[in-house]
């Protein structure tokens, strides 16, 4: 089950807002899989659809939060179901740590949503104000194209009036004119009428034709450079939006990855300390040991020693017999006490060496249990790191 607070998948939703997320969704992924873009064909002058047999950009791996939520969502589940218990029946802390490690991650997934969408309105608006402004310059060049046609056709124009007038201010106009009406109205249009007005019509639809067929050209021009530029601008804002995304995701990643770098240091530093306090301490116990075994020899030969002189003074006595006597229920005596306190010492001996044998032997386990847990965090971590990728 997913968390309340963090839920994979919206609760409500309306079938229009689905349906149109999954189609820009397929909108994306389509021209992310498109190899050929920003490539120019050479074979001809006019902009082309901009995708090309060569060049073009590599595959971009394609990274939103939703995915990578469910997919820690489900780490975090999967680690909590297969968590060994300890001796008393209980998990670890120090297991705990890929499961703080992943809470963390998807707290600051679910927190970034707002920050991602101001970035991306952010970047949309920069680029929209770039492309008014590449559109109002492509505008612009287009018009004044356009201006300096017209204002050749009408430079034409009037030097063609200027040479009208011209020879309707000559002298012999008047007498041609003259000329030209008796002859119309004595001749009907004739043949050569007929051709000079075919010629005249026929270099008047030519120049129609040719302007018609250059403003076409100019209008299917404009056309692609448009589409050409609305194609840029939907491109241009999906690698926006994915590299936005991926590098707050590489961020959030290196953050966690310190965090961990940091808590196995700090662990680092503990375990080494107890190491140190618990060598200390089995020296010193070591060492009175063998301090009182040490003084407990020095009394005995002294006794032993004192003993010996007493025996060698008395048996000079005319008493050496009694102290002989003596002497024999003396030994008697401290022969059955060493035996009891041999035996004592035998079995403490024998202990401490039981406690020393079980110290070392869970010093080691404890040391493989937390290499145990830092290996299976570790692995966790690159798991989720290469799933991503």
């Amino acid at each position: 089950e997913s968390d309340p607070e963090y839920p994979t998948e919206p609760e409500s939703d309306s079938d229009d807002d689905a349906l149109s997320r999954r189609r820009r969704k397929n909108k994306l992924s389509k021209a992310a899989r498109d190899p050929y873009r920003f490539v120019r064909d050479s074979d001809d002058e006019s902009i082309s659809s901009g995708r090309g047999r060569r060049g073009g950009e590599p595959w971009r791996t394609k990274m939103d939060g939703k995915t990578e939520y469910n997919t820690l969502a489900n780490e975090v589940r999967n680690y909590s179901m297969h968590r060994p218990p300890g001796p008393d029946g209980r998990a670890h802390r120090m297991e705990d740590l890929p499961v703080k490690l992943a809470f963390e991650h998807l707290s600051s997934l679910a927190g970034m949503s707002e920050k991602v969408q101001n970035a991306i309105n952010l970047s949309r608006n920069l680029f929209q104000r770039r492309v008014d402004k590449m559109e109002k310059g492509v505008m612009f060049k287009a018009w004044r194209g356009w201006l300096l046609v017209q204002h050749d056709f009408n430079n034409k124009r009037n030097i063609l009036t200027r040479a009208v007038n011209k020879m309707k201010r000559r002298r012999l106009y008047k007498a041609f004119s003259k000329w030209a009406e008796l002859h119309n109205k004595a001749h009907r249009p004739s043949h050569f009428d007929k051709a000079a007005r075919a010629v005249v019509l026929g270099g008047c639809r030519r120049r129609t034709f040719g302007a018609w067929r250059e403003h076409t050209k100019d209008v299917r021009r404009q056309f692609k450079m448009a589409a050409h530029t609305a194609r840029m601008r939907e491109e241009f804002l999906e690698r926006l939006v994915e590299a936005g995304l991926r590098q707050v995701m590489h961020k959030r990643i290196r953050r966690a990855w310190d965090a961990f770098d940091k808590f196995s240091e700090v662990r680092r530093a503990k375990r080494n300390k107890a190491r140190q306090v618990i060598g200390r301490a089995m020296n010193r116990e070591q060492a009175r040991a063998f301090g009182r075994w040490s003084e407990y020899v020095a009394q005995l030969n002294k006794q032993r020693g004192q003993l010996k002189r007493a025996v060698a003074r008395m048996s000079k006595a005319t008493m050496a017999r009694a102290f002989d006597a003596w002497q024999g229920q003396q030994l008697h005596k401290k022969r059955c006490l060493m035996k009891i306190i041999k035996g004592t010492q035998a079995r403490a001996f024998a202990k401490w060496q039981d406690n020393l044998r079980l110290l070392r032997k869970a010093k080691i386990v404890f040391a493989r249990w937390d290499q145990r847990t830092r290996y299976a965090a570790f692995n966790g971590w690159w798991l989720n790191v290469e799933e991503k990728r």
